[in-house]
Order: structure tokens, then C-alpha cells, then sequence
């Protein structure tokens, strides 16, 4: 999981406050996501 900076996403939506731009890589495909925070724990699993 990635966080993009200098998100144009974000700049053309413009800028939401506390928005961030995250990519989460798959094998075969990818999900981007636009959240104000995300959290994981050590151990959960991964749907």
C-alpha cells in the first residue's frame, strides 16, 4: 500500500479536507482509494 503525493486525483476533486490518496497493489490488478486515514493491524487478515 502506497500514499500518492502530489495527487492530481485529489487536486481535481479540490483538495477535501484531510483527503489522502492511497494505491493498494494487487498481483493482478490495483484499488485506489480516496480516505482521510486507514488503519492495519499486525496479523489481520487480508480479504
Amino acid at each position: 500500500m502506497y500514499e500518492v503525493e502530489g495527487s492530481l486525483w485529489l487536486a481535481s476533486l479540490g483538495h477535501p479536507r484531510n483527503a489522502r490518496h492511497f494505491l493498494l497493489l494487487g498481483h493482478d490488478e490495483y484499488l485506489e482509494v480516496i480516505a482521510s486515514d486507514w488503519k492495519w493491524k499486525p496479523g489481520q487478515a487480508v480479504l
